[in-house]
């Protein structure tokens, strides 16, 4: 449909993108902050994954009429007439979706996944180690060891924290629950220092603290990216 007139674009827009994702996407989390429940997976891989509704409108309507800058955004394509039409505010969002692609699912997949390690890199004195548990799994992290590795979603669900040894007198542990989106409470609601893919985190749990260090198998660490507080639903096209 590189053919496709303004008035063509507008109306696939609205029924293909614009709908689905105000409807499913602008009121859950991360994309609203306050929303009253997280995105499901299925609907974030249908709107964003490779071959979901953002990348097939893309695809279909928009590429021949834009090109790519170095810095990754979209602009219109020289000597295209349409292209020159299209609004750069629209264009950016096809932008952030892209990096969300990018960042949160493998190549060529409609599902999410991203995979991390995790390792204790300080804490308070009186803490010898923590044990984290992710969706029931359970491991024990020493100062300064290798880490353990696990993959979003599937196994991050339910997250808890407990510092060792235990304290007869104070808190020893935190959770956070809530589905799939755990993970971004976890990173967001501890004091983070965060580089490139590389998250460190710390908690304090009953007047002791612990640093938990992320690694991500990304571009990016995705739940931290200003590409999801910064998209919007594209609603229009000039």
């Amino acid at each position: 449909s590189a053919n496709a007139t303004i008035e063509e674009l507008k109306r696939a827009l609205a029924e293909e993108v614009s709908a689905y994702c105000t409807q499913n996407v602008a009121t859950a989390f991360p994309f609203s902050k306050r929303g009253a429940r997280h995105i499901s997976t299925s609907v974030f891989g249908e709107f964003f994954g490779y071959g979901g509704r953002m990348e097939r409108f893309y695809d279909t309507y928009l590429r021949d009429h834009t090109q790519r800058e170095s810095d990754g955004r979209i602009v219109a394509r020289e000597g295209s007439a349409l292209g020159a039409r299209l609004s750069s505010g629209l264009l950016s969002q096809f932008a952030r979706s892209e990096r969300i692609r990018q960042a949160f699912f493998p190549p060529d997949s409609a599902s999410p996944q991203v995979s991390f390690t995790i390792s204790q890199v300080a804490s308070s004195p009186t803490v010898e180690s923590t044990e984290v548990t992710f969706s029931g799994r359970t491991v024990q992290l020493f100062p300064n060891s290798s880490g353990s590795s696990f993959t979003w979603p599937e196994e991050t669900a339910d997250i808890g924290v407990a510092l060792l040894p235990r304290s007869d007198v104070t808190d020893n542990g935190l959770r956070f629950g809530g589905g799939r989106w755990a993970l971004s409470d976890f990173i967001t609601k501890g004091r983070n220092r965060s580089k490139g893919t590389r998250a460190d985190v710390t908690h304090q749990v009953g007047g002791r603290s612990v640093t938990l260090r992320l690694e991500f198998d990304s571009i990016a660490i995705p739940f931290l990216m200003r590409e999801l507080s910064e998209f919007s639903c594209p609603k229009s096209i000039e």
